[in-house]
C-alpha cells in the first residue's frame, strides 16, 4: 500500500500541490483526473521520488520512501513520465530490457527470470513486431507502447503512468486501458494513471481522484463522480450525461 500523509509540494513562488492525505492499494486501478495544471503530474512525481514532498510523508509498504535505496524503490515501483527521453541508436528490445536493470548485477544480466519478464511485457503490449527496430524509426504511438512494455518488464507491484494514452489511436487506447485494468484486478498490482478522457477513466478505473488547483477535491468510485455538478467543479465545463448504448448502467459524459 502507498500511504500519503499530509504531503504537498511548493516552489519558492507557488504551491503546486496542497497537502493531502490518501492511500493507494494493490489490486486497484486509480485514475487521476482534472484540468491541466491541477496537480496530477506533481502528485505522480512525488510518488516517483522525482521531487521530495515539501511537507508530510509518503510510505510504501510501511516504509518511508526516503529511506529506501534506489534499487529497492525500483523493484517496488515503476514510473512512466509524460515526456519520455530521446534515446538515439537504441532498439525497441534494448529499451524493454532496460526495465530489468534494477534486478540485475554487473556480473549477471541474462537469466531465465529476466527473459521471462521481457517476453511477458512484449506479449502484453503486442509489440513483438517492433523489437528489431530502432526507437527513432517508430511512430509516436508505437514508441509509447514500447515504453509501456519497458515499464511492465520492471515487474513491480506499483505502476505509475502520466498520460499513457497520449499519441495512441483509439484502438490502442482501449487496449492499454484494458491491460492496466487487468494488471490491477487480476495480477494484484496497483496502477495509478493520469487520464484526460473522463469516459475511459470512468469505464476502466476502480477509483478516481480529482484534483483542482493543486487540491484533492474528490476521491470516489467512478459512478459517484458521474454527476453534472461534480464534473463542472472538476472541469469548469457543463457536461451532459447519457446512458451507454451497449453497457447497461454505464453513463457517458459529453459537452
Amino acid at each position: 500500500m502507498i500511504q500519503i500523509e499530509n504531503a504537498g509540494f511548493q516552489t519558492s513562488s507557488k504551491t503546486l500541490l496542497h497537502p493531502l492525505t490518501t492511500q493507494f492499494e494493490r489490486g486497484k486501478f486509480y485514475g487521476l483526473i482534472g484540468h491541466n495544471g491541477s496537480g496530477k503530474s506533481t502528485l505522480l512525481k512525488l510518488l516517483a521520488r522525482e521531487h521530495p514532498p515539501s511537507q508530510g510523508a509518503i510510505q510504501l509498504d510501511n516504509a518511508r520512501v526516503d529511506t529506501l535505496s534506489n534499487r529497492q524503490y525500483a523493484r517496488k515501483l515503476a514510473y512512466l513520465p509524460q515526456y519520455t527521453p530521446v534515446i538515439p541508436d537504441m532498439s525497441a528490445r534494448e529499451l524493454v530490457e532496460l526495465g530489468r536493470y534494477s534486478w540485475n548485477s554487473i556480473w549477471r544480466n541474462s537469466n531465465p527470470e529476466n527473459e521471462s519478464a521481457v517476453a511477458r511485457a512484449i506479449a502484453l503490449t503486442d509489440t513483438e513486431s517492433f523489437m528489431p527496430a530502432l526507437l527513432d524509426s517508430l511512430s509516436g504511438g508505437e514508441r509509447q507502447r514500447v515504453w509501456i512494455a519497458m515499464l511492465l518488464a520492471q515487474n513491480t507491484p506499483y505502476i505509475l503512468l502520466d498520460e499513457p494514452l497520449a499519441a495512441l489511436d483509439l484502438k490502442h487506447q482501449l487496449e492499454v486501458m484494458q491491460l492496466l485494468q487487468r494488471l490491477a484486478n487480476q495480477e494484484n498490482q496497483c496502477v495509478i494513471a493520469v487520464i484526460h478522457d473522463i469516459n475511459l477513466a470512468t469505464r476502466y478505473c476502480d477509483r478516481l481522484l480529482a484534483l483542482r488547483e493543486g487540491r484533492l477535491i474528490y476521491a470516489e468510485p467512478p459512478a459517484a463522480l458521474l454527476d453534472q455538478q461534480k464534473l463542472r467543479h472538476i472541469y469548469d465545463v457543463d457536461l451532459q450525461l447519457i446512458g451507454h448504448p451497449v453497457h447497461p448502467g454505464v453513463q457517458l459524459a459529453f459537452n
